[in-house]
C-alpha cells in the first residue's frame, strides 16, 4: 500500500512539472527514483545538496516537502512547504503538498485557508477543489459534494473528483450520477485500485437502480432530481426494466446499455445533452468492441470469475482489440457537458 502511494504521490506530482536546468533535472530524476524504492534518507540527501546549488528551485523544495511528509518529519515538511506556497509563483501542486501535510497532522483549519487561498489564484483548479472536498467530506458531506461538483464542471478532465463524486452519490442512492460519474472516472483513469472499486460500486449501482424501478413508487426518486439530463436517463434505462426479469448479470447489462444508447439516440437526447461518455459508448458498439469493454467494467466486479474467464477465452481477439483501442482512446471531456444543475 505504500508503495502505490507513492507511486500516485510521483504521478499526481511528476505530471505538474516543468524543470528546465540540467542539474536540477539530474538531481530531481535521481531523488525520484529514491521515492520510489522508499529510500527516503538518500532522496532528503540528494535533494538538499541541489538545493545548496539552487535554493529557490519550486521543484525540489516541492519535492522536499513530500520527502518529509513520507518521512512523518511534519515540522520540516510544515517549514518547507510553507515557504513554497507563500512565494508568487507557488502552484497548484505546492498547495496540494502542504495541504497534505495539514491532513496528516489534522490541522484542518490552516488546511482550510490554505485551499481557500489557492482557490484565489486557481479558480479552475479541479485538483484543489477535490483535495478540498476530501477534508471536509467527514465533517460538512454537502460542502464536499459542492467542491467537487465544481471542480467537474470547471475542470472536467481531473479524475479526482468523479471518483469522490460518484461513490457520494452511490451512498446516499443517487444511482444516475453514481452511475455517470463512475463511469467518466474509469475511462480516464483505468489501471488503478480506485479503478477496481469503482467498478464495483457500478455493477451494485445498476443492480439498485432496478430495483428502485421495479418498487410501486418507482419515480419518487427521480422526481427530486432538477437536472433534465439526469431525468432523461432514468426515463431512457427505466424503458429497459423489462430485460432485467432474470436479474442483473455483466451478459443483462451489455444487452440494457446497447439499448440505453440506441434509445438516447433515438429520442435524441444526444443533441439536446452532447455527453462524451455515450458517444463513446456509441462507437464501441459500432466497432463490435462494446462487449468486451462491458465485460471489462462487469465481468470481474460481479464477482462470478468462472464465467469471465470463459467469456476471456472463448472472445481473446475481441478483447484484444479492445484493449489496443482503450489504450490509444483515453476519455477526455470537452467542456460545456455538465449537467448536473
Amino acid at each position: 500500500m505504500i508503495k502505490f502511494f507513492i507511486s500516485f504521490l510521483l504521478v499526481v506530482f511528476i505530471n505538474n512539472l516543468v524543470i528546465a536546468q540540467k542539474d536540477t533535472i539530474t538531481s530531481y530524476q535521481k531523488a525520484q527514483t529514491f521515492m520510489r524504492q522508499g529510500d527516503f534518507a538518500n532522496a532528503e540527501l540528494v535533494l538538499n545538496k541541489a538545493l545548496q546549488q539552487t535554493p529557490n528551485d519550486i521543484d525540489l523544495m516541492r519535492s522536499l516537502t513530500i520527502i518529509y511528509y513520507l518521512q512523518q518529519n511534519f515540522t520540516k515538511a510544515l517549514e518547507v512547504g510553507t515557504k513554497l506556497t507563500n512565494r508568487l509563483d507557488a502552484d497548484v501542486s505546492s498547495y496540494q503538498a502542504l495541504g497534505l501535510v495539514y491532513k496528516a497532522i489534522a490541522d484542518y483549519t490552516n488546511c482550510e485557508k490554505l485551499y481557500k487561498k489557492a482557490l484565489e489564484e486557481y479558480p479552475n483548479s479541479g485538483l484543489i477543489y477535490c483535495e478540498y472536498g476530501e477534508l471536509l467530506k467527514e465533517k460538512n458531506p454537502q460542502n464536499a459534494i459542492s467542491l467537487w461538483e465544481k471542480g467537474i464542471q470547471l475542470d472536467p478532465n481531473y479524475t479526482g473528483n468523479y471518483y469522490n463524486a460518484s461513490l457520494y452519490y452511490a451512498m446516499n442512492s443517487n444511482w444516475i450520477w453514481a452511475l455517470v460519474y463512475g463511469e467518466v472516472f474509469i475511462n480516464m483513469e483505468s489501471l488503478t485500485a480506485r479503478t477496481t472499486q469503482v467498478k464495483v460500486m457500478l455493477f451494485d449501482a445498476y443492480k439498485k437502480l432496478f430495483v428502485d424501478m421495479s418498487r410501486t413508487n418507482s419515480n419518487a426518486a427521480i422526481s427530486q432530481e432538477n437536472s433534465a439530463f439526469a431525468k432523461a436517463v432514468w426515463i431512457t434505462y427505466s424503458k429497459q426494466s423489462g430485460m432485467t426479469n432474470n436479474g442483473i448479470t455483466p451478459e443483462s447489462l451489455g444487452n440494457i446499455r446497447k439499448q440505453f444508447i440506441k434509445d438516447w439516440y433515438a429520442q435524441g437526447y444526444a443533441y439536446q445533452f452532447p455527453f462524451y461518455t455515450f458517444d463513446y459508448i456509441k462507437t464501441l458498439i459500432q466497432k463490435e468492441m462494446f462487449d468486451a469493454y462491458n465485460q471489462w467494467i462487469f465481468g470481474t466486479a460481479s464477482n462470478n470469475t468462472a464465467n469471465y474467464q470463459t467469456w476471456m477465452n472463448t472472445h481473446q481477439k475481441e478483447n484484444d482489440a479492445f484493449l489496443k483501442y482503450q489504450r490509444g482512446d483515453v476519455l477526455k471531456l470537452p467542456r460545456g457537458q455538465y449537467y448536473k444543475k
